[in-house]
């Protein structure tokens, strides 16, 4: 190895071209990767959906979902199947195993779709299985188009947008607030009586009527005609003329005569609002390997730009250039500039900002500046979407804003963290080796770069703070090997020898600082759940540029140090002195403060161990006492928050769009009531409301809220929703949840299945676990998804009826035909679908007089009212039927306050009370626990299995390394006490123990025992020059100090300046950053006094087994590996 480093390091040319090689392709690696705000997620799922028009819930679910449960049934790579039966539809998600291959994924996506498309006997009301592969998207926008308009001109003006965006290749553009249309034909009962017609025969007639069939060809001897049938009908008034009844006497009856042909939207109700006006929410989402930033320019190229010409008087100096620059970044960082000669200034901000001019005026406010005393502001605006008058639209989301933030804040503060590593390294070293060693950094981040695009990931949140937490580590190998070269040049050394040596003698230390590192990262390769997808890229960013930064230290660091030129002790300039007199305060601290202390920690060495075994009995105390609490996903401030109102199935219309409205006016106060806690005197900043969701869902809706940043605000995000919430307050007869949402993942509280073939018993279960956990203390917002449906009425045929020779079949199609409605036919009309509707007028079927006065026709053509033959009874009917794997089942779902209670006490109390309790009463209940806790087992389980391989690797290496096993659990030893200084810095800063936390402290494992690395190798290497062992322990310790308090304190100073941030992007990452900067603290402060104490004592054990074992007392230096020619485990 001394060779090839020697060979290297004489090279300069070679080591240059190496270094350049690596950054520019770091630089290509970094420039190449798409952009996102966090790891976009694999979803391995199939959705099979099947419309089933007019069923209900339980005929859903009997004639599809348990056909399709049972075609599936051991259809290999399936994981889990989730069923959902509701009215009008059945939907079937199908879970994928994990770690299944692209070919054999695929192979069981087809699988699953023969098995579906083989089922024969589904209902003949069931329109044809839908089956879609799950592709992962990412929402990127939430735009709101709003206007005093008619709805078909807010829709049309939707699909245009819609159209457009599609047409710049933007993948997947989704609208929420749009009925689809619908020719809508309404036959009264008295025509029907009148003309003795049924609906299913003026169902015919259209069908006939309004066709295109192609008719053959006719072959001449000079030419070939095609023969066409073109009668289709695509407007409601083309349909008046269609005869649908001729009689004997010549009499022709029309549709127009005998009913109302409207063209309309679907009878399903669904409205949106965006500032108290009509509204329709567009959202754009990023599909696959879409670049989020690319489809942020596209949509600001579609709505066009704000343009503003800012001609000034007189032309302002560079300084007031720059000012008024920042001041009008400060109101909007989107603008752009650029100047036209040297008194105008060209300003554009995207069109979709809602800016403009605004941005002008507050930038003077905040800068002081009066741009008109100086200037004159010309407006202009430049727009390829021409609105109609009333119409806007306002962005409500834009997560490439969120993106372009994150990056600039990790960015900003990895240069931070990047200046105070260059500062430290600049006190404990000289200039010229901190320059060097500062080089170090970007070669590393260039190597992870090179390795990140090659394995196809992207820069986001997740990868940006992986280089972030290796910025201050990735300096540690430079350090000690540049600190010992610097030793090596002190006793006289040439500067290349020095530097060969210096660099051949740490090889073994660096290379197993790094491998140790390496491992302690590899764990969170392999966690399971979602948080283990999501966190996969932080390990990959690490660990490649930890290789880097092993690559850079071993065969470019040596020919930078090797050719330095030999500087003149005589005549010392200013930066000289100014080293010498920061190496005088760093040796007066060494041997005036440290070494005394050192030494005397090392006379009472089992004082100082008895005080160590206090400090880890107390970190461990914290947790065991519940001081310190434990919250897998902690609440963290959010940018938007949302209401869902969800009234019993059944309730009007009018009723919820009335609750909706109540809701929306609670919104609107938050900025009239809180307008002191925003910066701006702003807190929202849009309100978007629905009042039915389509679907026969008219008894839901849901209002969203756009908050500003928290930088922006005094008031964290859940006050603000507690706030509204009490603004809102109780809506009788309704469930109003109350939630935020954005960031990364997360999972409910508390989230338990129930399980139970008997849905009435099923609901009884259902309904003690929500009355139990509303009673503990903490526990809030419980709620099922088991709730009761409309109330169903049956029909059984009387006795007259069956003589008459009807049946169940015959009368439900019948009033199917009248109530539901008849698809007559399906139109292409453009980019729209529509429905060609046949059935009763509303007023016809909107009581139960008009269900008993239907008229129902006999095989023999006689008609009768449906009283006269059938008896109807009202029951409770379900609206949805949910089944997981086979089963029905029930989910409760609960919040939890920290302050009070956690979600862990919560689950074991279930577990060990309530639900063995409720498995007495009712014997066929079976439950799981999902949501939080499910995947905190999931999380913990594979993190700590793979946290005890990585200790057994990190004792492997230091095992071969210092051919010691006892001298390598030596070294393990620090790692508890890094465990506990993290639990101590999450509570001395208030923070709660998160999942993060603990990625943080596995992590942290293969950072602590870098310095006891260094430390025991010192010592061992005193040893074999000659030293005794209380010779070379006195030595390491003030030895060693500098290069240890510099390790550390490089990667401390890495995460400081995420720590201290305060920012909505910041927050999600802080635990882990904490984690590693708190635990490294304490483990350095006390590696520098335990670890030398551990090795007296383990020599004092040794002593004493000797004594044992030989019968006399050996000296110190008998028993200690290193003092012997043979190295003995």
């Amino acid at each position: 190895m001394k060779s090839l480093i020697a060979s290297v390091a004489k090279h300069p040319v070679l080591s240059n071209l190496l270094m350049l090689l690596i950054l520019f392709g770091g630089l290509y690696g970094f420039s190449s990767m798409r952009k996102e705000v966090t790891p976009q997620i694999r979803i391995d799922m199939v959705q099979i959906l099947v419309p089933f028009p007019g069923a209900s819930a339980q005929e859903a679910e009997e004639g599809i979902i348990t056909k399709i449960e049972m075609a599936l049934q051991g259809c290999y790579g399936v994981d889990k199947i989730d069923s959902t039966a509701l009215e009008n539809t059945a939907l079937i998600m199908v879970t994928l195993q994990d770690g299944l291959s692209e070919t054999t994924k695929q192979q069981t996506v087809i699988d699953i779709r023969s098995r579906v498309e083989q089922i024969s006997d589904f209902p003949e009301q069931a329109l044809r299985p839908r089956i879609t592969e799950i592709v992962s998207y990412t929402e990127a926008f939430l735009m709101a188009l709003h206007g005093d308009v008619p709805e078909r001109v807010l829709r049309e003006m939707a699909f245009d947008i819609k159209d457009s965006l599609q047409a710049l290749n933007i993948s997947r553009v989704d609208l929420a607030g749009v009925r689809p249309y619908e020719i809508r034909i309404e036959v009264s009962r008295a025509m029907i009586q009148k003309w003795d017609i049924t609906l299913s025969q003026i169902s015919q007639a259209i069908q006939q009527a309004s066709i295109n069939l192609p008719g053959g060809l006719i072959r001449t001897n000079d030419e070939e005609y095609r023969i066409e049938i073109r009668s289709k009908y695509y407007k409601a008034d083309e349909y008046r003329d269609i005869v649908v009844l001729s009689k004997d006497d010549g009499t022709v009856v029309r549709l127009g005569q005998i009913a109302q042909i409207m063209e309309t939207f679907e009878q399903d109700q669904s409205q949106g609002r965006f500032e108290s006006k009509p509204a329709v929410m567009i959202s754009v989402f990023c599909v696959g390997n879409e670049d989020i930033l690319e489809i942020s320019e596209k949509v600001s190229r579609y709505l066009g730009y704000y343009n503003a010409r800012i001609l000034f008087h007189k032309a302002p100096e560079q300084n007031m250039r720059k000012k008024i620059e920042e001041s009008i970044l400060f109101a909007d960082k989107n603008a752009q500039f650029s100047w036209e000669g040297q008194n105008i200034l060209h300003v554009q901000i995207p069109l979709y900002t809602g800016k403009s001019l605004s941005a002008i005026k507050i930038a003077q406010k905040e800068s002081s500046l009066a741009l008109s005393e100086i200037a004159q502001v010309q407006e202009g605006f430049e727009i390829e979407k021409k609105f109609p008058h009333g119409m806007k639209i306002n962005i409500m989301m834009d997560l490439s804003i969120m993106v372009k933030d994150r990056m600039s804040l990790l960015f900003n503060n990895g240069l931070q963290g990047l200046a105070l590593v260059v500062i430290l390294l600049w006190i404990f070293l000289n200039l010229r080796i901190a320059f060097w060693v500062a080089l170090g950094i970007p070669v590393a981040f260039a190597f992870g770069g090179i390795t990140m695009a090659a394995y196809g990931q992207s820069l986001n949140m997740i990868s940006m703070f992986g280089l972030i937490i290796v910025l201050g580590i990735v300096v540690d190998d430079a350090i000690v090997i540049s600190e010992n070269v610097a030793a090596h040049k002190a006793k006289g050394k040439k500067t290349m020898q020095a530097a060969v040596d210096g660099t051949a003698e740490m090889v073994w230390p660096v290379f197993s600082a790094v491998v140790t590192t390496i491992i302690a990262f590899i764990p969170l390769f392999f966690v399971q759940g979602i948080m283990g997808k999501f966190i996969a890229v932080l390990p990959l960013a690490v660990v490649s540029t930890l290789i880097g930064s092993l690559v850079e230290s071993l065969w470019i660091l040596p020919a930078h140090l090797g050719h330095e030129k030999e500087k003149s002790s005589e005549n010392p300039g200013k930066l000289v002195r100014i080293r010498q007199f920061i190496d005088g305060i760093i040796d007066a601290f060494t041997f005036r403060v440290y070494a005394p202390i050192y030494k005397l920690s090392l006379n009472a060495r089992y004082i100082t161990l008895g005080l160590a075994w206090v400090f880890f009995c107390f970190g461990i105390g914290l947790v065991t006492s519940g001081l310190l609490p434990y919250v897998m996903f902690p609440e963290e401030d959010s940018l938007f928050l949302q209401a869902e109102l969800t009234f019993p199935d059944g309730t009007s219309f009018p009723i919820t769009q009335s609750a909706i409205q109540k809701i929306e006016e609670g919104a609107k106060q938050i900025n009239t009531l809180y307008s002191s806690h925003g910066k701006n005197g702003t807190i929202v900043t849009g309100i978007y409301a629905e009042a039915g969701q389509g679907q026969g869902s008219q008894n839901k809706g849901k209002v969203t809220l756009a908050l500003v940043g928290p930088e922006l605000r005094t008031m964290h995000s859940e006050v603000v929703l507690q706030n509204w919430a009490a603004l809102v307050g109780k809506i009788p007869n309704a469930k109003v949840k109350f939630q935020s949402f954005g960031g990364g993942p997360k999972a409910a509280d508390i989230q338990l299945y129930l399980y139970e073939k008997d849905l009435e018993n099923l609901r009884n279960a259902t309904q003690e676990i929500i009355t139990t956990l509303e009673s503990f203390d903490g526990v809030y917002e419980v709620e099922t998804d088991l709730r009761p449906g409309k109330r169903e009425l049956l029909i059984e045929l009387t006795p007259q009826g069956k003589a008459l020779g009807l049946t169940l079949w015959n009368i439900a199609e019948q009033l199917r035909f009248g109530f539901y409605g008849l698809e007559a036919l399906k139109l292409q009309r453009g980019r729209d679908e529509v429905k060609v509707q046949v059935r009763y007028p509303s007023s016809e079927r909107s009581t139960m007089a008009d269900l008993y006065n239907s008229y129902i026709y006999t095989p023999s053509g006689e008609s009768y009212l449906l009283s006269e033959v059938a008896k109807i009874k009202q029951k409770q009917g379900v609206s949805m039927i949910l089944r997981k794997n086979n089963q029905r089942r029930a989910c409760i779902e609960a919040k939890i306050d920290i302050a009070k209670t956690t979600s862990m006490k919560v689950v074991q109390d279930l577990k060990n009370n309530i639900l063995p309790a409720l498995a007495q009463k009712y014997p066929d209940i079976k439950s799981s626990f999902s949501g939080a806790d499910e995947e905190n087992q999931k999380a913990t389980s594979s993190l700590a299995f793979g946290f005890c391989f990585a200790m057994f690797g990190i004792f492997a290496v230091l095992a071969l390394v210092f051919r010691s096993y006892l001298q390598s659990l030596l070294i393990l030893s620090t790692i508890p006490l890094g465990v506990v200084g993290a639990f101590l810095g999450h509570w001395l800063l208030g923070y709660p123990l998160t999942l993060l936390s603990f990625f943080g402290i596995v992590a942290l494992a293969g950072v602590v025992v870098n310095d006891a690395i260094v430390l025991i190798d010192t010592i061992n290497e005193s040893q074999r020059s000659g030293l005794s062992v209380r010779e070379a322990l006195d030595k390491a310790g003030p030895s060693r100090l500098r290069a240890i308090l510099l390790t550390s304190l490089t990667t401390i100073a890495g995460l400081y300046p995420l720590l201290r941030e305060q920012s909505f992007q910041a927050q999600s990452l802080k635990p882990m950053a904490l984690a590693l900067a708190s635990g490294l603290f304490f483990s350095t402060m006390l590696t520098l006094f335990i670890i030398p104490c551990f090795y007296l004592a383990l020599n004092d054990l040794r002593r004493l087994c000797f004594r044992i074992f030989r019968g006399s007392w050996p000296s110190p230096e008998q028993v200690e590996p290193a003092c012997r020619k043979e190295h003995e485990g």
